[in-house]
């Protein structure tokens, strides 16, 4: 039986202004429950959210797999055993795919992850912003070569290379 749920944003690109920034925002805040997310996803003070923000140094973005490991911690304290997952149509299946394995590294199955439906409804060229200080945010071309690579590399290197 499914009791608290949660919400884990990932970002996609900088800064927070980026259209698929604000998409995430408004995406997760319609999810009305707890979210767990980047300094890059903010909420307005008057939406009143439950937000948690990973930790981050200025001017590096968290590994995907940190951000979902420190969400994973964040699940468990509060008792949450559903989390839906809202990325960007392009990332989401990283995304996905590092909250399965941050869940299997800490024991932590029991929790339920899912994708947020509405993020399908996007356009893979809808989330690429110009604007965007991540150059590899800005189109697929500068972000598919580095995501396909990260995706096809062995779970142990890239558990490395994303520490």
């Amino acid at each position: 039986m499914i009791g608290l749920k949660g919400v884990v944003a990932f970002a996609f690109g900088t800064p927070y202004t980026t259209q698929a920034n604000r998409e995430i925002r408004n995406i997760a805040a319609r999810c009305s429950a707890p979210i767990f997310t980047q300094q890059d996803i903010q909420f307005p003070d008057i939406w009143n959210m439950d937000v948690t923000y990973c930790v981050e140094k200025s001017g590096e973005p968290p590994p995907t797999l940190r951000i979902a490991r420190e969400a994973v911690q964040w699940a468990v304290r509060l008792g949450i055993d559903e989390v839906t997952v809202v990325a960007a149509r392009p990332h989401l299946w990283r995304a996905m795919r590092d909250m399965k394995m941050a869940l299997k590294e800490s024991g932590a199955t029991y929790i339920l992850v899912t994708k947020s439906s509405e993020v399908g409804q996007h356009p893979d060229d809808s989330w690429y912003s110009a604007d965007s200080t991540q150059e590899r945010a800005r189109s697929a071309r500068a972000f598919l070569p580095r995501e396909y690579t990260l995706r096809l590399m062995p779970s142990w290197l890239y558990k490395m290379v994303a520490s």
